[in-house]
């Protein structure tokens, strides 16, 4: 049982160690460059609110006539692969089209890209535009969270992987006491055997 218990602890150690090497120094990292283009983009938002949305090259400052210039757009959208079209409050905005899905998707892009499904609304598309990036710095908080997270995992991980088979002390016990035995089952049987094989030789003189 001891035995068990030891192989399932080197297993569960050897898990943690891959995870304490590669699986969560991979993720920290990940989760730092999104983190630093969350902060990036959240900046930018501040500072690009007003620049309106530009569409093969005319700016439209007013949200209707962007919302029904965006729809024409759309209307020519066949291609899979994100097309650029122009830029949404200084993000440079693209539109792929999923057959299968039969969805128009707008790719916003500044340090990192953002994927928004459109509708057939016109006014819906900009507010849905306008909802995913005012919705950006819950995006950066929820990042950072996950981050925080992933540090204290491996922490946790690293912890575990160092301690000790808690039963370590009691399993050698019964492996020097099980070696003994064997020790004394050996000599007991070489016993025997001596006994065995003089009550033969005494057997075959008396036979004489």
């Amino acid at each position: 049982m001891l035995n068990l218990l030891k192989n399932d602890y080197i297993n569960q150690k050897y898990e943690l160690e891959d995870k304490v090497l590669k699986y969560y120094p991979s993720q920290i990292s990940s989760l730092e460059q999104r983190l630093t283009a969350y902060q990036k983009d959240v900046e930018h938002i501040k500072n690009s609110r007003n620049a309106g949305c530009e569409l093969k090259g005319i700016l439209y400052a007013d949200k209707m006539d962007a919302g029904k210039a965006l729809m024409s757009v759309i209307k020519t959208i066949n291609s899979e692969s994100p097309v650029l079209v122009g830029s949404y409050c200084g993000f440079s905005l693209s539109l792929s089209f999923d057959v299968f899905s039969d969805t128009c998707y707008a790719h916003l892009s500044h340090s990192q890209g953002y994927k928004v499904t459109m509708g057939e609304d016109i006014r819906g598309n900009i507010t849905r535009l306008d909802n995913f990036l005012g919705g950006l710095p819950d995006k950066l908080e929820n990042c950072r969270n996950q981050l925080q997270d992933a540090k204290r995992q491996l922490e946790t991980a690293a912890a575990e992987a160092n301690k000790p088979f808690e039963k370590e002390e009691e399993l050698k016990n019964k492996m020097t006491r099980f070696q003994q035995l064997k020790v004394d089952l050996k000599i007991d049987e070489r016993k025997y055997k001596d006994f065995d094989s003089k009550d033969k030789s005494d057997r075959s003189y008396d036979e004489r």
